[in-house]
């Protein structure tokens, strides 16, 4: 891993799920907040806008 990263894990019928890695440091931290709104990517994109963050949309 060459730089931080923050995967986020959405699902229909749950509270989102973020996973944080930092360069450098072993294992991950979860991240639950019932209040996140994930309705839309832009909706992600406006929640994380303050921190210049790029958000990247990957679906399975």
């Amino acid at each position: 891993m060459t730089e931080d990263v923050i995967y986020l894990y959405t699902y229909e019928s749950a509270v989102p799920v973020a996973i944080s890695f930092t360069v450098g440091e072993d294992g991950g931290v979860f991240i639950l907040y019932e209040g996140f709104n994930v309705d839309t990517e832009q909706d992600i994109k406006d929640f994380f806008e303050e921190f210049s963050v790029e958000v990247e949309t990957i679906t399975k």
